[in-house]
């Protein structure tokens, strides 16, 4: 009932039936004609007998063009010039309700029967679905005690477990922080409380399996530190000794440690306090980082403060911020192994919660105030609830899918979890964990991708609608459409148009787009409003976009107050003088002037609401210095913004040749107006064309729809051509660019696995840098280096006595190689 069927042959099935096989030649399918039938009439003319002596040819019956819409069916006999001009067949027979060429049609009512089975059906399910969601409700509202079914459920299941009445009690475990090193230790304590695990024997054993581990870890990366830092300190006295060949060839780097300012002799205690500095430092960075995002809470749609869950001061917040990023030189090393060893437990213990920094961040502030804060000089006990630790993963494992609703064990329905929303919670410094954002599905995953999108889309449609405009004056289409439009700059009939319904246009889309992205967001963002999280839109951004939707109304009915369509005349098609001067150029500024001017803000507006001012979720920035070094410099990054525009007016305007050139003339002559008779009015500027759709009663017809939905396709691939060929432009002139760049930059032998390495000492270039980093007993770093690759199978035997035999000392130690078995020389 929903498709056109164009050969529709039911008035001549004939004694074969309604399939049949056709053969090669018309002489194969000839068969017994007594009842007619379809192609006997060829070879016999054979008849077929209708009342007392008519005699009809069933061939003249065979195709009928036939459309439906719905219920609606027409149909009507195709070829009319097959018919006899008195109207007759046969001897006598006359051709009866068939008038010429008109359709016929009448609504095809469904069976009674069968209808009144499917009221039935529906009717039933769905005194089924009412009756389930009634028994729901009262479940959910519970009994006279107050008590719902779900609840009468547990309560019944727990006082039959045999550990019912004590699985409330909290379980509490300890150890106290006692490194290796004496001064490490502090004799603070790491608390784990439990409502979940059943003793406190097993509490204390799961924090002491997770810290001790956690622990030996630390060790060994503060003992790595100290290590590093005296290998710097020895490195610093031999270029002091006066070493030629270490003062010819210093990098930026080395020059950064050197500068440092430590002495050449300094005790062990304080060696050991700058690395577990250094480590501490490293350790709860992302810590600093989140107190310091914290503490610079903006205003909300209320114009007041966000809400904070504990309402954390952002005094207190800054002040973790800048003590912990000074290095906290003044504080006890203890403190500081204490601190860091505490945020590697709770990461340990909180598992797959790991994946949620600023949720770890949040609970590491909470345990650090209960203990007294970072200024607190005597030992510190700090707990940590493994049960709000893993808040999240329980709800997790029950109901995970963001898309659908479920009902939870706190009896609400709600949608699934996921590391995101937990991670957003510790952003907003919310107490429980729980839904912050809700995902696209469906239709919505449409929206959202055009959303996320639009500044690239609008940005390519722009330049979609100046090669339209370019294609108007170019001659390469249809004369009507391309020729005698005026030039770029003194515009007249269809460039004329073009200019104000574009700007209409626009503005038209400005106006939905606004309106779906602010309701869009707000359905989105609509659990974290007025929480002080990245991306929750405030009332800055609102306004923003309030007035950008007021501005666009506004644009459009002011373009449209003074908007002038003319149609261009058939006879402009090959002249542009005499009558076929645009009237409406005379004034040409007089009446575009709103629409110029509507453009001229429409850009300014675009680019100023889209222009990336600072980068997202970068707190902090390099010195300027370091700025200037990497091209990062007001000059310099002044002159990167214009290279780096010029190239994308370059690519773009790549693209408007394209489509000008290629594109548009491949549907030349080809549009609704003149192939198909569907007349737009003045809007579009072309004359009056007959055609299948010039009558408003076919436009329903198949003629008109298959010529309005053939035009349709093809201009659809146009226009994805037009959005999709910056794709092709953009990788075709990075790798133009990208080649010459490389190629300038020494790069064209990057990806080759063949590296020559020169380690002969004195004279190899690798040997000198590798002394200029490791001092004169480099061969014994580059030795370990190597074994280290021969123990993981990365080489074999061979090459690894190769590889040390290169560096001028033997395989089994440091001692130089002999004359017989000296084999340096360069290698790959």
């Amino acid at each position: 009932g929903f498709i056109y069927d164009e050969w529709i042959d039911d008035w001549d099935r004939g004694s074969r039936g309604p399939f049949y096989l056709a053969a090669e030649t018309v002489e194969d399918m000839e068969e017994d004609c007594a009842n007619g039938g379809r192609f006997s009439h060829d070879v016999q003319r054979c008849s077929r007998v209708a009342g007392d002596n008519g005699h009809v040819f069933p061939e003249y019956f065979g195709l009928a063009a036939a459309s439906s819409q719905i219920l609606h069916h027409c149909a009507r006999l195709r070829f009319r010039e097959l018919f006899p001009r008195n109207g007759r067949y046969g001897h006598g027979l006359t051709l009866v309700a068939l008038s010429a060429g008109r359709m016929h049609c009448s609504f095809m009512v469904p069976s009674r029967g069968y209808m009144m089975a499917a009221v039935g059906l529906l009717v039933f399910v769905a005194v089924i679905q009412v009756s389930r969601l009634l028994i729901r409700w009262a479940c959910d509202r519970g009994d006279d005690k107050g008590r719902s079914c779900r609840d009468v459920r547990i309560a019944a299941a727990a006082s039959s477990s045999p550990q019912a009445g004590a699985s409330d009690a909290v379980r509490v475990g300890y150890i106290t922080v006692k490194p290796r090193e004496r001064l490490l230790r502090g004799e603070h304590t790491i608390e784990l409380r439990s409502a979940r695990l059943q003793t406190d024997q097993e509490v204390g054993w799961w924090l002491w399996s997770h810290a001790s581990t956690q622990q030996a870890i630390l060790e060994k990366q503060v003992q790595a530190e100290l290590d590093a830092m005296r290998a710097i300190r020895a490195r610093r006295r031999w270029r002091k000794q006066g070493n030629p060949r270490a003062a010819r060839g210093s990098s930026g780097v080395d020059e950064s440690y050197s500068s440092e300012g430590a002495d050449d002799f300094t005790e062990p205690e304080e060696d050991l306090a700058n690395a577990t500095q250094v480590i501490h430092r490293r350790v709860l960075e992302g810590f600093a980082a989140w107190c310091a995002f914290a503490a610079a809470a903006r205003p909300s749609l209320c114009c007041c403060r966000r809400r904070s869950a504990d309402s954390l001061e952002a005094q207190e917040l800054r002040m973790y911020a800048d003590v912990l990023r000074s290095g906290g030189s003044l504080r006890p090393v203890a403190r500081l192994f204490a601190e860091a060893l505490l945020l590697r437990t709770m990461e340990s213990l909180g598992e797959h919660i790991l994946q949620c920094p600023e949720r770890l961040s949040y609970l590491m502030f909470k345990i650090l105030s209960e203990a007294g804060g970072l200024d607190d000089p005597v030992p510190a006990t700090f707990a940590i609830d493994l049960d709000e630790l893993q808040d999240g993963l329980t709800q997790m494992s029950l109901h995970a899918n963001p898309y659908i609703r479920k009902q939870m064990p706190n009896g609400k329905w709600e949608l699934g979890l996921n590391f995101d929303d937990i991670n957003e919670c510790g952003l907003q410094c919310r107490p429980e964990v729980t839904k912050t954002f809700k995902e696209p599905a469906s239709v919505m995953v449409l929206v959202d991708f055009f959303m996320c999108y639009r500044v690239p889309i609008i940005l390519k449609l722009y330049c979609f609608a100046l090669s339209g405009y370019i294609y108007l004056g170019s001659h390469r289409g249809n004369d009507i459409t391309t020729s005698n439009n005026g030039s770029f700059f003194k515009p007249q009939w269809l460039r004329i148009n073009f200019i104000q319904y574009s700007a209409l246009g626009d503005a038209a889309m400005w106006v939905s787009m606004e309106a779906a992205l602010i309701a869009y967001v707000s359905w989105q963002r609509w659990p974290s409003l007025t929480w002080n999280s990245p991306g929750i839109p405030g009332a800055r951004w609102y306004l923003t976009h309030s007035l950008n939707l007021i501005a666009s109304v506004v644009g459009l009915m002011w373009v449209l107050s003074v908007a002038n369509f003319a149609r261009k005349p058939w006879e402009c098609a090959q002249s542009s003088s005499g009558e076929c001067l645009d009237p409406r150029a005379e004034d040409a500024w007089g009446l575009l002037k709103n629409a110029v001017v509507y453009w001229i803000v429409r850009i300014v507006v675009f680019v100023a609401m889209n222009k990336k001012r600072t980068p997202v979720l970068l707190f902090g920035t390099p010195g300027s210095k370091v700025r200037q070094a990497q091209g990062r410099g007001c000059n310099q990054g002044w002159w990167l913004d214009l290279r780096v525009g010029f190239a994308w007016v370059c690519m773009l305007a790549a693209c408007v040749l394209i489509e000008v050139m290629l594109l548009f003339p491949t549907m030349q002559g080809l549009d609704v107006n003149v192939t198909c008779g569907v007349d737009m009015g003045s809007f579009s500027g072309l004359p009056r064309q007959q055609g299948v759709c010039t009558f408003s009663e076919n436009f329903l017809a198949f003629d008109c729809v298959a010529c309005v939905s053939s035009l349709s396709a093809g201009w659809l691939l146009v226009i994805l051509g037009s959005v999709v060929d910056i794709y092709f432009v953009f990788y075709i002139s990075a790798a133009v660019v990208g080649s010459i760049m490389g190629h300038r930059r020494g790069l064209n032998d990057l990806k080759n696995t063949s590296l020559p390495i020169d380690l002969r000492e004195r004279s190899g270039r690798e040997a000198l840098a590798f002394e200029r980093v490791f001092g004169p007993g480099w061969q014994q770093v580059w030795q370990v280096m190597i074994r280290g690759l021969a123990e993981e199978s990365l080489i074999s035997p061979s090459q690894t006595e190769a590889l040390i035999h290169a560096s001028g000392v033997s395989a089994r130690g440091d001692m130089p190689l002999t004359q017989r078995d000296r084999r340096q020389k360069p290698i790959h």
